[in-house]
């Protein structure tokens, strides 16, 4: 009700918790259910269970080739590693669909160069979503930037590149 721990702190990007210092993301995206549907196992998992759940598309997209694309997302539907984690509340589940979504857009944003924007923020925001994202983040956007540069850096993608920055430069400091 008040946004802040039970600390009385506000968390922006790690909270203290109970010395674990949990990422925020999952804390955040917890709030509107808790607060419209009161405090109770349901809630506190509901997001972590959807994003489980989303992962089974994004999957799916992540492959360009559609049969190899429906046989990737059923393992990832009958996995253990998406079924159990996806009913308990795990940061890394949340990561790594924001995670996965951020580099699909990313991929996706070579050919659409509006979308980059909006990959380098979910891309970022994966950051914050669990500990070890924090390092494998900036390895692979720049990556992405070195690989990609002539379908990056075009001038007809000047302004997509600088509010890329921008949001990019923001979320890593």
């Amino acid at each position: 009700n008040t946004g802040q721990d039970q600390w009385g702190q506000v968390p922006l990007f790690n909270f203290r918790a109970y010395g674990d210092y949990p990422t925020t993301i999952n804390m955040y995206l917890t709030l509107p259910f808790v607060k419209y549907f009161g405090l109770n196992p349901i809630t506190t998992r509901l997001p972590t269970a959807i994003l489980s759940f989303l992962f089974i598309p994004i999957s799916y997209l992540f492959v360009k080739n559609k049969k190899l694309g429906l046989l990737i997302a059923f393992l990832v539907a009958i996995s253990p590693w998406t079924v159990f984690t996806g009913r308990a509340v795990y940061q890394s589940t949340v990561a790594q669909t924001i995670f996965f979504l951020g580099i699909i857009l990313l991929l996706k944003s070579t050919k659409n160069k509006s979308l980059l924007p909006i990959a380098s923020l979910i891309f970022w925001l994966s950051a914050f979503a669990y500990h070890s994202t924090k390092i494998v983040v900036p390895l692979i956007f720049f990556s992405y930037l070195l690989i990609f540069k002539n379908q990056v850096f075009t001038k007809s993608n000047t302004k997509n590149l600088i509010l890329s920055g921008i949001i990019s430069s923001i979320l890593a400091i």
